[in-house]
């Protein structure tokens, strides 16, 4: 008998296998990034296929399979592509896209996955912040390449890798980490 691994998880993305069957790209903190094989789940009849859609935070049941992970049961926790009309949208979504890209390897990812859902959680309330959208997807970038190791850490980075967007005092040091960014990008070629 297989475990079955029940966790939360992001949708990064979904394509097809077969006619009616899919690869569900997913996000866990338990798991890392995983491909998971879903049955019928492109079926326009499928009770799944609204609640496999990208960027949905799901509560999903897995199974290890000999090759693959399967699929099994899915529930819809939130899709603010659906609902929400906030700025960070944009945001949220250019995070999962950054972890799609840069991610390698099926290990699991606490700090990023935490920052996801603190993203999700400032688009569904579009909480007031003192910095800009673009002082924020920069401390985004930031947190997503520092956690998965393209840049390296200095004594001023405590502060920003909290739990959180970043408190007002914050933004003094964006350029610099801007600039960080930017090099982390040339030297990796990406």
């Amino acid at each position: 008998m297989h475990d079955i691994h029940h966790s939360e998880a992001f949708v990064l993305d979904r394509y097809h296998i077969k006619e009616h069957d899919g690869m569900i790209v997913l996000f866990t903190k338990e798991l890392g990034v995983i491909h998971a094989q879903a049955t019928g789940v492109l079926k326009h009849s499928a009770k799944l296929r609204s609640h496999l859609q990208p960027y949905s935070f799901i509560k999903v049941d897995l199974v290890r399979g000999r090759q693959v992970w399967r699929l099994t049961n899915a529930r819809l926790i939130e899709n603010p592509c659906f609902t929400e009309k906030s700025p960070l949208l944009k945001l949220y979504i250019q995070y999962l896209h950054g972890i799609t890209r840069f991610y390698v390897g099926e290990e699991p990812h606490a700090e990023l996955f935490s920052h996801a859902k603190v993203l999700l959680f400032h688009v569904r309330a579009e909480q007031e912040t003192t910095l800009s959208l673009e002082d924020i997807a920069t401390v985004s970038l930031f947190k997503l390449f520092y956690y998965l190791g393209y840049i390296e850490h200095t004594d001023e980075d405590g502060v920003y890798l909290q739990e959180g967007i970043v408190s007002p005092h914050d933004n003094r040091n964006i350029s610099s980490l801007a600039l960080r960014v930017r090099n982390a990008l040339k030297t990796t070629q990406l």
